[in-house]
């Protein structure tokens, strides 16, 4: 009901603007209320549809576990929470919300206490969630005091300059990278692993993700302040090189998953950084949708491993072949950058987002074509 719900809502603000529900003072300032505009209802189609499948996943997946019920329940209150904070219409609101949904979050991680692992991951993500909570906390206390509390539907009506800007933005880019599970407060995230997989995928529903929500949101905030994006570009590139290097280490899958991650969502800082916001909610949505899902998938993952490793080994392929798969791969990846560069307006940071695109595309094509061959290329001996 919620994923149609939001469905109603893309549909209504597509066609005829923003729909909000405010509670106002007598002036006519905004207290408390939710907003949908266009960003809002993008990311709550994610929220509420990677939560909709992540449940019906888990119907089955916790069938018979003492702990589904509180799964259920504490699954559809950080849904709802994760909802009011992306469409949230003050800045008090937001804030609110974001802490409801991490404490939530540190319900989900602890199903399974007192296993020690349990209690350990719960620990390691209260720590770090308090860290960013607090620096949040003071950013928006210290916002309230000097602007009072900001209607996000006019954030341009406020001076967000000058020292207070300054480290209001710089506070709310390292919430954002706590929640993020950025370097050097990454290391909530694969204690999570301690939870169901079903929590791990439903992390990607506008939770792990929320620090790319929250600067996108506050986006005038952050861009008024060069201290700031500075900042996000380097939590972002650390914890890219850091955690990808991680992965590439670990032998486990969801270990793997996890610390791609924390890599993706460094790169979605960077992207928050350069001042892409439009390319950081195309980034939190289709990293969502497919890292949710390939949590979901990871049992399967396991099970083709093991009959790939019992099974005998596939030919290997030739030079010549080898060689057309490079061509095929790096023409597909061409192609594709090619047909967005002259779609989309470049600059200089845009420019280096799709050269990496390209290498990515190309990397993504060569592991396909290695992989499943197809007819029209060539035949399998």
């Amino acid at each position: 009901m919620a994923t149609a719900l939001a469905g109603v809502l893309a549909v209504t603000v597509m066609v005829g603007g923003p729909v909000d529900m405010v509670l106002a003072d007598p002036e006519g300032q905004a207290r408390a209320g939710l907003v949908v505009d266009h960003v809002g209802a993008v990311v709550l189609l994610l929220v509420c549809t990677v939560s909709a499948v992540v449940q019906a996943f888990a119907r089955r997946y916790l069938h018979g576990d003492p702990a589904a019920a509180r799964f259920a329940v504490a699954a559809g209150a950080l849904t709802a929470a994760t909802a009011a904070m992306v469409t949230a219409a003050t800045l008090v609101t937001l804030a609110v919300a974001w802490t409801l949904s991490g404490v939530i979050l540190c319900r989900l991680v602890g199903m399974y206490r007192p296993a020690p692992s349990a209690v350990e991951a719960t620990r390691r993500t209260a720590r770090a969630f308090l860290v960013g909570d607090v620096v949040l906390w003071v950013g928006v206390g210290l916002a309230v005091a000097s602007w009072g509390d900001l209607d996000l539907r006019h954030q341009d009506d406020a001076a967000v300059g000058g020292v207070v800007g300054t480290v209001v933005a710089c506070s709310l880019v390292i919430a954002a990278a706590v929640r993020c599970a950025q370097m050097p407060w990454h290391r909530w995230l694969p204690a999570t692993l301690a939870a169901p997989t079903p929590v791990s995928a439903m992390l990607h529903a506008g939770v792990v993700n929320a620090g790319g929500v929250l600067l996108v949101k506050l986006s005038p905030i952050v861009g008024a302040s060069p201290v700031a994006t500075h900042l996000a570009f380097a939590f972002g590139a650390v914890s890219v090189v850091a955690a990808t290097t991680i992965m590439l280490a670990r032998p486990d899958i969801k270990g793997a998953l996890v610390h791609s991650t924390i890599g993706q969502m460094g790169f979605m800082l960077v992207t928050c950084g350069l001042g892409l916001y439009a390319a950081t909610v195309v980034h939190l949505v289709a990293h969502g949708l497919f890292k949710a899902a390939l949590f979901l998938g990871s049992g399967t993952a396991v099970q083709r491993h093991v009959t790939h490793t019992l099974a005998p080994p596939a030919p290997r392929l030739t030079r010549a072949r080898t060689v057309q798969v490079a061509v095929v791969a790096g023409a597909v990846a061409v192609a594709a950058v090619g047909v967005a560069a002259w779609l989309l307006p470049l600059h200089a940071g845009s420019a280096a987002l799709l050269v990496f695109a390209a290498v990515t595309a190309a990397r993504l094509a060569w592991g396909w074509l290695r992989r499943h061959p197809t007819p029209v290329l060539w035949s399998r001996p």
